[in-house]
């Protein structure tokens, strides 16, 4: 039997957190894949405002399969984000209250709230980790320096 390497493990995992934000919202892979979607040009609107000298850049990135290879992975960053988030308790929601007298003494306790996933949040967590985490803005910058050297050796060759 061959044994699972590290890249096959994340592999799994990737379409694990995938296929699990697709059953949590009852979304097609045409659904997920549209949001993904709209979620790279917006992402490409933010960085290179229509209107602005830099919309031409809007456009070419648009268009790169390098750059939805490396979008691809930040989204996928994103998804796990959102379902590690989702384990993390709210302390400062709750469902109800329990009031109980054991020998005289009133006790009042919460039953902690564990909020239902909806896709708003889903939406709004993955837009906040892709515009204003600094590892994302980090990648994103190394993501250009590789387009500028790509270029450079596609020119001098």
């Amino acid at each position: 039997m061959k044994t699972q390497t590290h890249i096959d493990k994340v592999a799994l995992e990737v379409r694990t957190n995938k296929e699990t934000i697709k059953k949590m919202f009852g979304l097609s892979e045409l659904e997920y894949n549209t949001r993904f979607f709209e979620c790279g040009i917006a992402f490409l609107e933010m960085v290179f405002p229509t209107g602005s000298r830099f919309e031409q850049f809007q456009c070419h990135h648009s268009y790169t399969s390098m750059f939805w290879g490396w979008f691809s992975l930040q989204y996928k960053i994103a998804d796990d984000a959102y379902l590690t988030s989702l384990k993390k308790p709210i302390w400062n929601e709750f469902e109800s209250f329990e009031i109980k007298e054991v020998k005289g003494v009133i006790s009042v306790s919460s039953i902690h709230k564990v909020p239902k996933p909806r896709l708003e949040n889903y939406d709004h967590l993955v837009r906040k980790l892709l515009t204003t985490n600094t590892r994302f803005q980090d990648s994103f910058n190394n993501y250009l320096n590789a387009i500028k050297k790509h270029e450079k050796t596609m020119l001098t060759s």
